[in-house]
């Protein structure tokens, strides 16, 4: 099993300061912001790192925040799908 996600492009890593395809799972450890492009090129992104974090480290949670259309989330390995205002939408840090 790998350790790192393969982004599909090369990126500058400016921890190690390595021009990579490929960064280790610790890099995505806290957040993971993708913006830019157009939606379709954003999605497509978050969905490609989604599924290699699911083949890889299937018992990692992922927190999939939407704030447009759900349309999209038959791109993902979803578990469960929480609506805002749904009781099981339990966060510790969350307030209303």
């Amino acid at each position: 099993m790998s350790n790192k996600i393969n982004l599909g492009m090369d990126v500058y890593d400016f921890s190690s300061g390595i021009l990579s395809e490929n960064l280790p799972f610790e890099r995505f450890r806290t957040n993971l912001l993708i913006s830019g492009g157009s939606r379709k090129e954003r999605t497509e992104i978050l969905s490609h790192f989604l599924n290699q974090f699911h083949a890889s480290l299937p018992d990692i949670g992922v927190l999939l925040i939407q704030l447009g259309s759900n349309g999209d989330t038959y791109l993902y390995q979803l578990d469960k799908v929480f609506e805002y205002g749904t009781p099981e939408l339990n966060i510790p840090y969350y307030t209303k």
